[in-house]
């Protein structure tokens, strides 16, 4: 028998139960539209109309899935049902992330238990919801809420409709008052126009609000404002499976959007190294799940940025060996292959402030140049094989430049004034060598300071392969 929401009059029960009996495969066989009508009477769906045309009745009905470009853990999904939900926090409770994890679990008995949940949910949390944290939860029930409705039987389809009813009426009348919220709002109606018929006065509204949050929140050049590669990659996995739906229904796609999204890949792919990990550089944790999950949805593919000015990063990639800078801070991250070698810093008193990174290539190589105010402050060369790199720093004779090498690279200092070797685990030795400069190793850091004791001296040092091995 279906559980009440709130309170429902005595009259529905009947309702119930033939539904019921319908759902679970007994005697009475009805068409579809029959026992989702006999469903929606039952659970007491209303017609919550913004205006005449709000969905209610029969025209309320899911459509076009959204699939999300990271599945939730049937494992969890296991673990929620066997603890009875164990000591989920309410907070995770009330923006519906668990319900990812039901959507993809196999098992009749999850979703028949994510709905029941569903109720707990729709009589402590769903008319507490407002602004933000209603959009949020309305993306995440447009998403989920569908697959588990329909593996949970008709009389479970009635209750996700009447909650996205809900949820996005306080989300339509959410007033959006910064980017990230126009953002949130934008994704979760346009979300619901993709997946729910009966909702298209809402794409307007949507429109709007993403390209408007869009606008404000993605650079030029596809970077995020924040230029955290992490940032990047959450509107990503937002949008992309948005638009992967409005083009299987062969709706329209936002302008704004479209664009924003073609702008972010293409810098998104400039901030990785070649396992698939984001460059120490945008962000600590290498989040190689996500990025493998984008690029996999990118059905067009393309070529990363070499430079990115609003963004402040550079790319140099020959042979095996990729190089990125951050050029506001002055900072290299260099790998070979799939191994990462180190992360150098500048330790000077700030950041550069409006640098413009120049890039030239040749036969033989790459060069990029970094200036400040017409002063160069630092050039770089890579060989076209990506065998050797050579840097010529601008710093104050009170600054170094610090290499944090990698934890799983062997460092084998030499005698003074020697070559420092690299060891890497794929077994390739790379020497450092330092000019006008003193090189100092503590543990798995390596600093070169200058010689010169007053005013800006430049300092030249070089990382090479050797083939000789360690000798």
């Amino acid at each position: 028998m279906a559980r009440k929401i709130g309170e429902r009059p005595i009259t529905r029960k009947t309702n119930a139960m033939w539904a019921e009996k319908a759902s679970s495969g007994g005697i009475f066989r009805f068409p579809q539209q029959m026992l989702s009508h006999i469903a929606r009477r039952a659970m007491g769906v209303p017609s919550l109309g913004l205006s005449q045309k709000w969905p209610g009745g029969d025209a309320f009905d899911f459509k076009q899935p959204i699939i999300r470009l990271i599945p939730g853990d049937p494992a969890v999904a296991e673990h929620l049902y066997s603890t009875r939900f164990g000591k989920l926090p309410d907070d995770d409770f009330a923006r519906l992330t668990w319900l990812k994890h039901f959507a993809s679990s196999g098992k009749t008995l999850h979703a028949i238990y994510a709905i029941d949940l569903l109720r707990d949910w729709a009589d402590h949390h769903a008319g507490a919801l407002s602004g933000e944290a209603a959009a949020k939860a309305l993306l995440s029930l447009t998403w989920d809420g569908p697959r588990i409705a329909r593996r949970a039987g008709a009389m479970a389809n009635a209750l996700p409709l009447q909650l996205i009813s809900k949820l996005a009426r306080a989300t339509f009348s959410f007033h959006a008052r910064n980017d990230e919220q126009r953002l949130q709002r934008g994704a979760a109606l346009l979300s619901v126009t993709a997946a729910v018929k009966g909702f298209d006065e809402l794409r307007k509204v949507a429109h709007e609000d993403l390209t408007r949050g869009l606008n404000g929140l993605v650079l030029a050049d596809g970077g995020h404002h924040t230029r955290r590669g992490d940032e990047l990659l959450r509107i990503l996995l937002t949008l992309m499976p948005i638009v992967r739906a409005l083009w299987s229904a062969r709706e329209p796609v936002p302008e704004g959007l479209h664009g924003a999204v073609e702008r972010m890949l293409p810098m998104l792919r400039m901030m990785i190294h070649a396992d698939g990990s984001l460059s120490r550089l945008v962000d600590s944790k290498p989040h190689a799940e996500a990025v493998l999950a984008v690029l996999s949805a990118d059905a067009i593919g393309g070529q990363p940025l070499d430079l990115a000015p609003h963004s402040g990063l550079a790319r140099l990639n020959h042979g095996e060996t990729l190089l990125i800078m951050d050029c506001f801070e002055n900072a290299i991250d260099l790998s070979v292959g799939a191994e990462q070698l180190f992360v150098s810093t500048s330790l000077a008193m700030r950041s550069l402030t409006r640098p413009r990174a120049e890039l030239e290539t040749s036969e033989a190589g790459a060069v990029l140049r970094l200036l400040e105010s017409g002063d160069l402050r630092r050039s770089l060369y890579l060989s076209v094989r990506g065998d050797d790199l050579r840097c010529e720093d601008l710093i104050n004779a009170g600054e170094a430049i610090e290499l944090q090498i990698d934890p799983h690279i062997e460092i084998a200092a030499g005698a003074e004034n020697e070559p420092v070797s690299l060891l890497g685990r794929s077994g390739r030795v790379w020497k450092l060598t330092a000019r006008g400069a003193t090189v100092l190793q503590e543990g798995h850091i390596i600093r070169l300071l200058p010689n010169a004791t007053l005013g800006d001296t430049r300092i030249n040092w070089a990382v090479k392969r050797s083939h000789d091995g360690l000798n």
